[in-house]
């Protein structure tokens, strides 16, 4: 499940793809005229000034469209397309796929193992997200 509403102050074909990649579902009932998106708990929608006054804990995002896909993609139920910082240091990852708990490499003898690095790394707050992605702009 989806555990963040946002919007951003954009609207375009290409951001309302990639939150469908990212598991989010078009309102059917919406012409997406709007000149903003939103994303609530797995629907998006097209949106207007005011709306963030209808819903002032939604996280504004401004214009900033990595900021809002990676709000977008916070949930409970999978780490596809969400964020993860390594603890205490400033080094970020993306998972691409359902989890993220492993990664491959090639032994010394040429074979592959795999080692959890879930005790290396923790799932992006809402907060690193909004600062990480604030500073990336600069």
């Amino acid at each position: 499940m989806f555990t963040q509403p946002c919007f951003i102050r954009k609207n375009t074909p290409e951001l309302r793809k990639k939150l469908q990649e990212l598991g989010q579902r078009a309102n059917t009932l919406d012409d997406f005229k709007g000149e903003w998106l939103a994303a609530n708990y797995g629907m998006y929608i097209s949106v207007q000034d005011g709306f963030q006054n209808l819903h002032p804990n939604d996280i504004d995002c401004g214009t900033n469209e990595d900021l809002f896909l990676a709000i977008a993609a916070l949930r409970d139920d999978t780490d596809r397309g969400q964020w993860f910082v390594k603890n205490d240091e400033n080094v970020w990852l993306q998972c691409v796929d359902n989890k993220f708990v492993f990664y491959t490499w090639i032994n010394e003898s040429g074979s592959y193992e795999e080692k959890d690095i879930s005790t290396l790394y923790h799932k992006a707050t809402v907060q690193e997200l909004i600062e990480h992605f604030n500073i990336k702009d600069r």
